[in-house]
């Protein structure tokens, strides 16, 4: 006979193992359910976080770049390399010409042209981080280790966006706002050197104060900018250290360039732009102004100077501008004249120098140059296919250029001074590896002459240059 009291206890066993597993799954649930309200009250931090502004997005937009979701912070870091190399083989009688080295029309104090030596040089080596900071700042912090010493470039802070009419405000160290070729960063050059006349009479980077503004017009139904004016209050510093000192020397310099006509978002345009700066020497009795040029190559010396013109008042310089971009076909020119006021003490008659150039370009690939409105100044073309990727082979661009610079004005007996005249013609080619990385290829004529009568004949001179150039 089976016992009823074991028959009990195993219904109740079987019928309680149901019960443990519901209890088990609902324990389960409980903390599948704390888990999820957890990860969800993590999630909405992290959108809160975003909503208010502290994460930065990180991306690589031709460089690194940090921004935050409502785009009040927008960071950016970046640097380039440009490693060039230069060969040449020159005329005798040019490398033992002579230049002035001392004041003007003093043959006692002279430098040679030569040796003119072949010769490798890493050109640049910047490292700089910029952006702007609620909207309205702006800075920008850039520093060159090339060659062994490191210089101040871009050093400013600013105030932008301030209004419709409101200009835009800077302070720092800066480029003064003068000459397209010397306002174009060297990352974006056609060749590998600027033109004579920017390198002797664009004044380049100087600390300061600067007010400046663009103006958007209808194009194609969009809103572009336009038209740019740019005016600031400098002082002259020589060395990239920020320092400049000196009684009433102040440099007041202007630009104005704009786009009269544009279309096709600027594969097709016009440019045109003038700028004028008024420079007052530094020194008490002893203010001069020296104009000089290296023959487009960093790796020789000046092949032609002015000396050092002394009992200056005020120095005047002015330049017109004139570029085209037609498609995968460009052209580019601009002006410039310096004259120098003398005080009545001085043996100089006012001297006046002026120079020009005259480049074109062709996109081998079919790429146009592109333009930076905002700036009134040209940048590298963005090839179509990056080399290497997939078969591409990038962007090709062939150029020539025509450049001329005289420092040479009457005869030294009448006041005038001979510095001589330097002409080059330069074919450039240029390889667009992809929107960070650029080859480029140039082969120079250069001539020499006008010089003193005491310091040589002058010559000609032919080079070839290369540089290898990343930039972000």
């Amino acid at each position: 006979m089976k016992n009823p009291r074991g028959s009990k206890r195993g219904v109740m066993g079987g019928a309680a193992l149901p019960l443990l597993a519901l209890t088990a799954q609902a324990q389960d649930a409980e903390e599948l359910k704390l888990r999820f309200e957890a990860l969800n009250e993590r999630l909405q931090s992290i959108e809160d976080r975003q909503s208010a502004g502290d994460l930065l997005r990180v991306q690589w937009k031709d460089g690194l770049r940090l921004t935050s979701p409502d785009s009040k912070f927008d960071l950016k870091i970046g640097g380039r390399i440009h490693f060039e190399s230069q060969w040449n083989e020159g005329d005798e009688s040019l490398e033992e010409s002579r230049r002035f080295d001392g004041d003007a029309n003093d043959q006692t104090k002279s430098k040679l042209i030569g040796p003119l030596e072949d010769g490798f040089e890493l050109r640049r080596a910047r490292l700089y981080l910029s952006g702007t900071m609620y909207q309205h700042f702006e800075f920008k912090w850039q520093y060159d280790f090339a060659k062994g010493t490191v210089g101040h470039k871009d050093v400013y802070g600013g105030l932008i966006n301030l209004g419709d009419w409101i200009p835009n405000f800077r302070f720092g160290h800066m480029y003064e706002p003068f000459g397209l070729d010397a306002m174009t960063s060297s990352n974006d050059s056609t060749f590998i050197e600027r033109s004579a006349i920017s390198n002797a009479f664009a004044p380049n980077r100087n600390p300061g104060f600067l007010f400046w503004k663009n103006f958007k017009f209808d194009s194609d139904g969009k809103a572009v900018e336009r038209v740019t004016w740019a005016v600031g209050a400098f002082r002259e510093d020589a060395s990239d250290n920020s320092v400049a000192t000196g009684d009433g020397a102040y440099n007041f310099t202007a630009r104005v360039a704009g786009t009269p006509y544009y279309a096709a978002e600027g594969k097709k345009l016009v440019h045109v732009g003038a700028a004028v700066t008024r420079r007052k020497p530094a020194g008490r009795g002893s203010e001069s102004v020296t104009y000089a040029a290296k023959p487009e190559v960093d790796l020789f010396g000046n092949f032609v100077n002015s000396g050092a013109m002394k009992e200056a008042d005020v120095d005047w310089r002015c330049g017109t501008e004139l570029a085209a971009v037609w498609n995968k076909w460009s052209l580019q020119g601009e002006y410039m004249r310096a004259r120098t006021d003398m005080n009545s003490g001085s043996a100089l008659d006012h001297p006046e120098f002026s120079g020009w150039y005259l480049q074109g370009s062709w996109m081998l690939t079919g790429e146009a140059r592109r333009y930076k409105t905002a700036e009134a100044t040209f940048q590298n073309p963005k090839p179509w296919s990056n080399a290497f990727d997939n078969g591409g082979m990038g962007a090709w661009e062939l150029a020539l250029r025509w450049s001329t610079i005289d420092l040479s004005e009457g005869s030294e007996a009448n006041g005038g001074v001979q510095g001589g005249e330097l002409e080059s013609v330069t074919l450039g080619l240029n390889w667009y590896l992809n929107a960070n990385a650029k080859v480029m290829w140039d082969l120079s004529r250069i001539d020499l002459d006008d010089l003193d009568p005491a310091f040589g004949s002058g010559g000609n001179v032919t080079v070839a240059q290369m540089r290898w150039q990343y930039a972000f």
